[in-house]
């Protein structure tokens, strides 16, 4: 296709650990792929951290080929991982997609300063919502509400506290960039953490295949339980209905998180639906 940009980017992990952020992709020919011991994960828009043995997606979609699966391909969607041996990707948890979230966090203020408050509000909707979404499969909308409520303002402060770390270790310019970053985080800090409570609650209890109603029910319930400013709680509720309407029962709760448009990101308003993003990036932390 005339104008088309093909990017073919492949990092191979031998020891110690990658996260890699890819933004959007160039082109439907542009390929990313991370090579483990345990075989090779072909990524495409999403966020991925990658050891020996195991491979994590917090958003997006993985295509992954084990090393020793007989060409058998498994999708890892997000929040859930494979290891090393298995045919099948499991859910990783909060605990560990959280700690994705802030490596990937900390290495997108270090060379794409620009994409951290977008990031930082796209993970806490993402992992706030696959937490509320595994609390409502047996505690129902409740649950999820207060699941989604209490895991984004704990994923929130983490993310800020990475940010703040970046612009500690960042000299000269970025310093300043990353510093002012954090600043306009933290000061929007209470509206950020609404907006990613009620895309968690409602988008969990959509893929729990409730209703939209009870799901937006649900969002302002967890917005609610984030701030007593009922001006963040309504314009909260505006920002995830775009995210609501797209969820259907069973999706991937992460992937739902990141879409959507949300507000007060870094003291603006910023549009998160991964396809109307027109740069590709990867990055990738040092091994340890």
């Amino acid at each position: 296709m005339a104008g088309e940009t093909v990017v073919n980017t492949q990092v191979e992990v031998k020891k110690g650990s990658s996260v890699s952020n890819v933004i959007n992709k160039l082109s439907k020919a542009s390929k990313y792929e991370i090579k483990t011991a345990a075989g090779v994960a072909g990524i495409r828009g999403t966020v991925v951290g990658a050891s020996p043995t195991t491979i994590t997606c917090l958003v997006g979609t993985i295509s992954f080929v084990p090393a020793a699966g007989g060409g058998v391909q498994i999708v890892i969607t997000g929040g859930s991982k494979v290891t090393a041996g298995a045919l099948a990707a499991v859910k990783a948890g909060t605990a560990e997609t959280s700690n994705l979230a802030r490596a990937a966090t900390g290495v997108t203020a270090n060379v794409a300063a620009n994409l951290v408050a977008q990031t930082v509000q796209q993970f806490a909707a993402a992992i706030a919502a696959d937490a509320a979404a595994d609390a409502g499969k047996n505690g129902g909308a409740a649950a999820a509400t207060q699941a989604a409520a209490d895991t984004a303002k704990t994923v929130m402060a983490d993310l800020l506290a990475a940010v703040k770390q970046a612009a500690a270790s960042a000299t000269g310019d970025t310093k300043a960039i990353i510093q002012a970053i954090a600043a306009n985080l933290e000061k929007n800090a209470a509206a950020n953490t609404a907006d990613a409570a009620a895309k968690g609650a409602g988008i969990a209890v959509k893929v729990n295949g409730g209703t939209e109603t009870a799901a937006k029910d649900a969002a302002k319930a967890a917005a609610g339980q984030t701030t007593t400013d009922q001006s963040i709680v309504t314009k909260a509720v505006e920002n995830a209905n775009s995210s609501i309407g797209q969820a259907k029962q069973g999706d991937s709760a992460a992937n739902h998180g990141t879409s959507g448009t949300t507000g007060n990101v870094g003291g603006g308003t910023a549009n998160n639906n991964a396809a109307a993003t027109t740069t590709t990036t990867i990055f990738v932390s040092p091994t340890k």
